[in-house]
């Protein structure tokens, strides 16, 4: 078991989300302070989650609003460091998404790339209201994948449809459809350049649970095996 820093979006936001459903403690510090919250929301649109003291006779304004923070889970299993967004309440807080975060003891989530295999992955926009829109397959290839998340390779006229936090289906891979649900949340859009100088997207989607990237995983590895 070893230390791992983490500095990918989708993983950071779902063990951000993984402290919120389980209220794990936090501790918070500063210079000569120490305090326990919990997360009562995530905001993935502004990139924040919204704290609380975990003990609602502790009074948050004694913290430093222009101060880094410091913080690591109740079991001490992560730590990132942080800074707030604007005042700090005695009753609530809101801080910034680390950008990072070390992972003790804990062992590395292999993720594959597929730079050089093409397996090419179809999925719907469930966000759509528009029914048509919304059963509508759309394709794209796999850029990397772990067990909490999946990066696609796209074109804009694809990127065009989506906005961050949708919900995404997933249907086919390499023609082969799944036999259970796989699902999850869109977290990011970035632009690149390839070597040519011509511009792709990559998306970034973190599954809905543990279950849909072990399923996904499997899949994949088929896949692969079967190619091979």
């Amino acid at each position: 078991m070893d230390s791992l820093v983490v500095n990918d979006g989708a993983s950071i936001l779902k063990i951000c989300e993984n402290s919120y459903a389980h209220k794990t403690p936090l501790i918070l510090h500063q210079p000569g302070l120490k305090f326990k919250a919990v997360i009562v929301a995530v905001n993935l649109n502004a990139q924040e989650l919204v704290i609380r003291p975990a003990d609602p006779s502790t009074d948050f304004s004694v913290l430093d609003p222009n101060t880094d923070l410091f913080i690591n889970n109740a079991p001490n299993s992560i730590l990132f460091r942080t800074n707030f967004r604007g005042k700090v309440r005695p009753f609530f807080a809101i801080i910034k998404i680390p950008d990072s975060l070390l992972i003790r003891n804990h062992r590395e989530t292999q993720r594959t790339n597929f730079n050089h295999i093409k397996l090419p992955v179809h999925f719907k926009n469930f966000t759509i209201f528009d029914y048509q829109l919304r059963n509508q397959q759309i394709e794209a290839d796999i850029f990397d994948l772990s067990e909490s998340g999946i990066a696609l390779k796209t074109e804009v006229e694809t990127i065009q449809r989506f906005k961050e936090n949708d919900k995404i289906i997933f249907t086919l891979v390499n023609g082969y459809s799944f036999t259970r649900k796989v699902e999850g949340r869109l977290i990011y859009v970035k632009e690149y350049e390839n070597f040519m100088h011509e511009s792709y997207y990559k998306m970034g989607i973190a599954f809905s649970d543990d279950s849909c990237g072990v399923t996904f995983k499997r899949f994949i590895d088929n896949q692969i095996y079967i190619q091979s």
